[in-house]
């Protein structure tokens, strides 16, 4: 999920958890294997630990993932993967535990929290260990979007811990790029754009207060993020929609245009959780051809 670079330094985090996986191999087997690791590129902290975490993915999801990892971090409490692991299966976990949107406000913020407290104290141990990093920007960024709900309002959290939620991101890619840890960068950013666009809300004043620059020049920051995304994904069809929405916003409706049809007819997607993305993109072209004539596009 992240590319990965040499600007880590790596804690020995991954190869305490798996130190007795080798017991009852014979001396030949054994020198096999280290002739063949010694033979192999040597692995960024960020590989190991998405090594690991696959690993664990593959026959753990959900809770399931979640308690596991919980249970790990208990036994280890200063493992630097183990942290991280158990941050992103909090960020995971939330997403499952509660599909529908804004529902048992009080049990997902518990879950983040846990997140967040792990992952804070692994950046404060291990503060060029980048998986603890990514995985700090990624709950945050889901948090703040639940702080200061109130019902048939947009949340104040996006505008307040924007720049702390960036500079954190920030650092998490200055270590090893990631094109999840800048998607999450780009949508709080995205969503504080778009809560401040009119002057006389009091999301606008907030934002002015809290020293942020305009709506336009935050959905010119969030393009930025986003674009970087595409160098790493280029059919990602959740990240392309949203390319087309902020064009939109931007009054850049021929770039908007562009990115929704790419989103709509040329992205193949495999994942049912980002039909959305296809479907509000086929949404805009439709209905907003209809009110713009520059568009002379079919309505299929």
């Amino acid at each position: 999920m992240g590319a990965s670079g040499t600007k880590e330094k790596a804690p020995q985090a991954v190869a305490a958890v798996a130190a007795d996986g080798g017991k009852g191999a014979s001396s030949a087997e054994a020198a096999k294997s280290a002739d063949k690791a010694a033979s192999e590129k040597p692995k960024t902290p960020t590989e190991e630990y998405t090594a690991f975490r696959d690993d664990l993915l593959s026959f753990s999801l959900g809770e399931a993932a979640y308690d596991y990892a919980k249970r790990l971090r208990d036994e280890q409490p200063n493992n630097p993967a183990l942290l991280a692991l158990f941050g992103e299966t909090a960020w995971m976990y939330e997403k499952v535990k509660n599909p529908t949107r804004r529902q048992h406000w009080v049990d997902r913020m518990e879950v983040l929290q846990e997140g967040i407290d792990a992952t804070r104290k692994c950046m404060r141990e291990n503060p060029e260990y980048a998986p603890c990093f990514r995985v700090y920007t990624l709950l945050a960024a889901k948090a703040s979007e639940q702080k200061y709900w109130f019902k048939l309002l947009q949340p104040f959290g996006p505008i307040e811990h924007l720049d702390a939620i960036c500079r954190r991101g920030e650092q998490a890619t200055a270590l090893a790029e990631s094109p999840d840890t800048l998607a999450a960068m780009a949508q709080v950013t995205a969503r504080a754009a778009s809560n401040t666009k009119r002057w006389w809300t009091p999301y606008t004043l907030y934002a002015k207060y809290l020293g942020h620059p305009s709506s336009n020049e935050l959905f010119d920051r969030a393009l930025k993020y986003h674009l970087r995304v595409v160098e790493m994904l280029p059919n990602d069809v959740e990240n392309c929609c949203r390319i087309g929405m902020i064009y939109w916003e931007l009054g850049n409706f021929e770039r908007a245009k562009r990115w929704y049809m790419k989103t709509r007819d040329e992205i193949t997607n495999d994942d049912p959780a980002k039909d959305i993305y296809q479907t509000i993109a086929h949404t805009h072209l439709t209905i907003h051809v209809a009110r713009n004539e520059n568009w002379n596009l079919p309505f299929g």
